[in-house]
């Protein structure tokens, strides 16, 4: 039954959004990163970024269960809490995001929901922003509303696991479109780096 459960909750989120189907478009790949974006109903993009980790599949997926750990990898993360719910199935968490001068730092409160394909050896973690306002936002901070991210882990060998993450959020408020670009693009390369350095050190 629990497994059903799962299966539903997964096709719940899929259903709400179409920036986890195909027609993705190659962009380039370096230092061992395939990436590729595609449009959407928004005015950004959502980009998906991959690579292979020499690492075993559940040691990977340990990573992501240190929510507090998630500042040591997280593109310009500097703050990094659970505040609700049961890791890892589904939880409430909470980021901060650095962002340079003049535009303030963006938060965002998060709900994930992890699901374990026993047959293909696959993690399927989705999680979006919510509009929670019993979580008190920082007077110096954008709240982000708008965030749909998916991150697959999938073994490829005993050592060795494939790892894609798909992202597509939109930071709201008045921001240059330099900074805009990184975000949507270059962000989830820095992220997926910083996760294969800190596992593979």
């Amino acid at each position: 039954m629990r497994q059903v459960y799962g299966v539903l909750l997964v096709l719940s989120f899929l259903s709400s959004s179409d920036i986890f189907a195909e027609d993705w478009v190659f962009v380039k790949e370096e230092q061992n990163v395939k990436i590729f974006k595609k449009n959407t109903e928004t005015s950004f993009d959502a980009f998906k970024v991959s690579t292979l980790i020499s690492k075993p599949l559940f040691e990977v997926r340990n990573i992501f269960l240190n929510i507090p750990g998630h500042i040591d990898w997280i593109a310009n993360c500097k703050e990094s809490r659970v505040i609700g719910g049961k890791v890892p199935e589904k939880f409430r968490h909470y980021y901060l995001i650095s962002a340079p001068w003049p535009v303030k730092d963006r938060e965002m409160v998060l709900e994930t929901e992890s699901h374990f394909d026993p047959k293909n050896k696959r993690f399927n973690i989705f999680t979006k922003a919510l509009n929670d306002l019993t979580v008190p936002a920082k007077k110096d901070a954008f709240r982000i509303v708008n965030s749909k991210i998916q991150w697959i882990l999938e073994e490829i060998s005993p050592t060795s696991t494939l790892v894609t993450y798909i992202n597509q959020t939109d930071p709201g408020g008045d921001v240059p479109s330099y900074l805009s670009n990184w975000s949507s693009s270059d962000a989830p390369i820095e992220t997926i780096l910083g996760l294969k350095r800190i596992i593979e050190k």
